[in-house]
């Protein structure tokens, strides 16, 4: 008996016939072909979030493992720079693959909710923000040391000046940019999740840690955040990278979809 006759004999002697979107498949190369291609936007978006929390993780590393000698002297960090220039571009980097691997995730995840709206739109709209602030970032961050030293060479005071310049805006400009940027983004693709049930609902739950992240980084500059407003926003930002990582490891299991059917 040949695939498409195949037939089931129940104890009772009904038949279980196969569903009809599975007979379909077998004698349609195209809707196979149609299924292949439904699971390459998991895919992309799945191995884009995965290397991008890879890269945002060794770009914490990096910064972290400056310690206090980053921001907080001057003239003790220019002097850090001149002894490990690498640093810096290790650092610029894993901006850009940051940068490259968010945008696929991003545009691949656009495709996985289907239609487009005005919101889905705006949500993709804050994650390529977020890849223009991470791209630009990794170009300043590549460039400085070279550049620092040269200016520091001619004139110490011009060294300060160009490195507090760097500072205020990579570090505190396009940075800070690109996270809230990013949050905006996790947080409208979970509020989008609950609505369409697209992803788990787990997904949407971790939401709450790109919500922290932006109410504590809101809270510091008013003046009203607790004194524990830097262990929340640690926190929050270590939770971030959770869920881009858990959110990549469910589009990487996501089940292939045939348009208009459901799971197979």
């Amino acid at each position: 008996m040949g695939i498409i006759g195949f037939s089931v004999r129940t104890s009772i002697g009904s038949e279980a016939k196969p569903p009809p979107e599975f007979v379909q498949i077998l004698k349609d190369p195209s809707m196979q072909s149609s299924l292949s291609r439904s699971a390459r936007p998991s895919r992309a978006a799945g191995v884009g979030l995965l290397v991008f929390g890879a890269a945002l993780i060794s770009w914490f590393a990096i910064q972290f493992g400056m310690g206090s000698s980053d921001g907080d002297n001057p003239a003790v960090t220019i002097e850090f720079i001149r002894l490990n220039p690498h640093n810096y571009v290790y650092a610029g980097i894993a901006l850009w693959v940051m940068a490259i691997s968010f945008s696929v995730a991003v545009l691949a995840v656009e495709e996985i909710q289907g239609d487009r709206t005005w919101a889905t739109r705006a949500i993709t709209a804050w994650g390529l923000f977020a890849s223009a602030f991470f791209l630009v970032h990794g170009a300043l961050r590549v460039s400085t040391p070279g550049t620092l030293i040269y200016i520091d060479g001619l004139d110490h005071a011009w060294g300060l000046s160009a490195y507090l310049a760097v500072q205020m805006v990579g570090t505190q400009g396009l940075g800070t940019g690109g996270l809230l940027a990013l949050s905006f983004w996790a947080i409208g693709t979970s509020a989008v999740s609950v609505r369409r049930r697209t992803f788990p609902r787990a997904i949407s739950v971790m939401g709450t840690f790109p919500v922290l992240l932006v109410l504590a980084g809101v809270a510091g500059p008013l003046g009203i955040a607790p004194d524990a407003g830097y262990f929340v926003y640690l926190a929050s930002f270590l939770g971030l990278i959770i869920w881009c990582i858990t959110f990549a490891l469910v589009l990487l299991l996501r089940k292939q979809q045939l348009p208009g059917s459901g799971d197979i």
